[in-house]
C-alpha cells in the first residue's frame, strides 16, 4: 500500500533498520527515520550515506510515521509521559515498545551504572501506568509478550525487581 514510514526513537546507529532490511534485500518501499542525539545522528548519517531508505534526526516531534518504535529507550527520558505524548502526537497507526522495563512494581527512577565513568538515570515502570497512558492517548493494546532480558536489579529490594522486560504493540483506537 505504498511507502511504510517507521520512526525509531532512540534508535542509535540504526541496527533495527539492518535487521528489518536484511531478510528482504529489495525492500524499496520503506522510509525509516531514526531519532536520537545529534552525535548519533551524524554518525548514522555517515554510516548509511547513499541509502535513501534511512535518515537520522534529533527532532522527536517532527517525525511522521506509520509505526513509532522504541526499543529499550523510554526509560532514559526524564519526562517519559511527555515523550510518549510526543511519540503519539502525530497519531501513528502503531506504537511498538520493545524491551520496556515494566512490571508489577511502582514506577521509580534508579541509576544505571554499567557504563564506566557514568551514572545514567533509568526509569523502571509500573506496567499499568504505561497501559493507562497509552489508552488515554487513544491506543489499544494489540499484542504483549515478555522477555527474560533485564538489567541486574538484584541490589534493589525485591518489590522493585523485574524478571524481564515486556514488548507491547499498540494500535490507534479509531473510536478514541
Amino acid at each position: 500500500r505504498g511507502v511504510v514510514r517507521v520512526g525509531d526513537y532512540g534508535g542509535g546507529l540504526g541496527p533495527a533498520f539492518v535487521h528489518l532490511i536484511h531478510p528482504v534485500r529489495n525492500l524499496r518501499q520503506l522510509d525509516y527515520r531514526v531519532v536520537d542525539t545529534p552525535r548519533m545522528c551524524a554518525m548514522g548519517a555517515r554510516l548509511f550515506a547513499g541509502d535513501k531508505r534511512i535518515g537520522f534526526s534529533p527532532d522527536l516531534p517532527a517525525l511522521d510515521a506509520d509505526i513509532a518504535y522504541m526499543n529499550s529507550a523510554l526509560q532514559y527520558f526524564s519526562d517519559y509521559a511527555a515523550a510518549l505524548r510526543k511519540l503519539c502526537g502525530r497519531r501513528p497507526a502503531y506504537v511498538l515498545l520493545a524491551r520496556l522495563g515494566a512490571g508489577n512494581v511502582q514506577t521509580f527512577a534508579t541509576a544505571q551504572m554499567n557504563v564506566p565513568g557514568s551514572v545514567i538515570p533509568y526509569w523502571v515502570f509500573n506496567e499499568g501506568e504505561i497501559l493507562a497512558l497509552l489508552a488515554a492517548l487513544g491506543y489499544r493494546l494489540l499484542y504483549r509478550s515478555t522477555t527474560s532480558w533485564s538489567y541486574d536489579l538484584t541490589n534493589l529490594p525485591p518489590e522493585c525487581r523485574l524478571s524481564g522486560t515486556v514488548n507491547m504493540l499498540w494500535g490507534r483506537d479509531e473510536d478514541g
